[in-house]
């Protein structure tokens, strides 16, 4: 979706030479109706890696973009040169067909950083293979669900994760990269999990945790084995903050000198990022997209919204129906699965039906708790 744009190319057939990495081939896109751009290419397999070129309006830029909706990145070149790669979502092996969430009254979520919550000694931080590896740990605790911060890639290699840039891409540092030595005990490791739950159960092969994509697959199977529900955090008030060049901002490649007419964002701010332009349909159905993705094609269970009252408060009537359609679609595609807002101040209408005009979500984050319990150790260690 380029609709400034006077012409897109795909590129693929990347190889790395002296020079760095080019690519040997190229395909015109065809104009379409409402902005896109589209065409065929055959004979692409899983891996394949790609990128856009697109050419802006008169007094606009050209230059290479990633595709918004790539499904994995390339851990060389790193981000933000990294390439797309091209991923087939029908041959991961899932092993949890059986699985079903627990009822939303019978949660008991954990939440926890992957980055951080464990790091193996020789690591500078903790991967999707690594909380793998601490499930049988995590069931002992008595929780049954578990929601990361959010995932999904964001610039340089540590951050909390609430300034995403590619949405549909996990971050690439969480994973455990191709050729690494580790990799083979990484592959011992989820096979022997799969044994003690299951021993009939079929192994991963090598290939089933290349990439970062992959890798989270892995995480969320086993999670489904050990009875724990996977939570989303998802940032739909705002993305990013040093978005690069290659990315969603400004993706038509307009002249930049107005933050309204970067395609997917408004000229508001929020915590170092821009907000989402939720009264262009086009940027409400990447969002809604980018959550039935999760569903469908992850397996997840579920979402913790942030800040859902800065999509009210910045979005006006726009924001709220984007909610309204994230959570009906959601609801559709998967009903077991849990919506929960951050909004401050809580309120009724947030968990509301939409049929009754509500925003549709089924439960609310509140401090409470966590303020009383910060007051309970704070009066106790005075």
């Amino acid at each position: 979706w380029a609709p400034a744009a006077r012409e897109v190319r795909l590129l693929w057939d990347y190889r790395k030479t002296d020079s760095g990495w080019q690519n040997r081939r190229e395909a015109k896109l065809q104009a379409m109706a409402d902005g896109y751009w589209g065409g065929f290419v055959a004979d692409l397999a899983a891996g394949e890696r790609y990128m856009y070129y697109v050419v802006g309006p008169v007094g606009g830029s050209e230059g290479l973009k990633r595709d918004p909706y790539a499904r994995d990145l390339s851990d060389e070149p790193t981000w933000p040169d990294c390439h797309c790669l091209l991923a087939d979502p029908a041959v991961f092996p899932w092993h949890d067909d059986d699985y079903r969430p627990p009822a939303f009254h019978e949660l008991a979520i954990y939440q926890l950083h992957i980055g951080v919550w464990f790091i193996p000694a020789g690591r500078n931080n903790g991967t999707f293979l690594d909380v793998a590896g601490k499930l049988p740990y995590l069931r002992s605790l008595g929780i049954n669900a578990i929601q990361p911060l959010p995932i999904v890639e964001f610039p340089g290699v540590f951050s909390l994760g609430y300034n995403g840039v590619d949405y549909f891409s996990p971050e690439t540092d969480y994973g455990i990269k191709d050729g690494d030595p580790a990799m083979g005990r990484y592959l011992e490791s989820v096979n022997q999990l799969l044994y003690d739950i299951n021993p009939g159960l079929e192994p991963y092969r090598p290939r089933d945790i290349q990439g970062t994509a992959n890798q989270l697959k892995v995480l969320i199977d086993l999670c489904h084995l050990h009875g724990i529900a996977m939570l989303m955090d998802v940032v739909y008030n705002h993305a990013g903050g040093d978005f690069g060049d290659g990315g969603i901002y400004f993706f038509d490649r307009r002249a930049n000198d107005s933050q309204n007419n970067s395609l997917y964002f408004t000229d508001r701010g929020w915590a170092g990022g821009l907000v989402f332009a939720y009264w262009n349909d086009k940027v409400k159905q990447f969002l809604i997209d980018n959550a039935t993705f999760w569903l469908r094609e992850y397996h997840c269970d579920g979402f913790r919204y942030d800040e859902v009252s800065v999509i009210k408060n910045e979005g006006g009537e726009h924001g709220w129906r984007f909610c309204q359609y994230v959570t009906d679609t959601c609801r559709f595609i998967k009903p077991q699965a849990i919506h929960i807002a951050e909004s401050w101040p809580v309120n009724q209408a947030v968990v509301s039906p939409t049929q009754q005009g509500g925003a549709g979500f089924d439960a609310c984050q509140n401090d409470g708790l966590r303020d009383a319990v910060r007051e309970a150790v704070g009066q106790a260690s005075g």
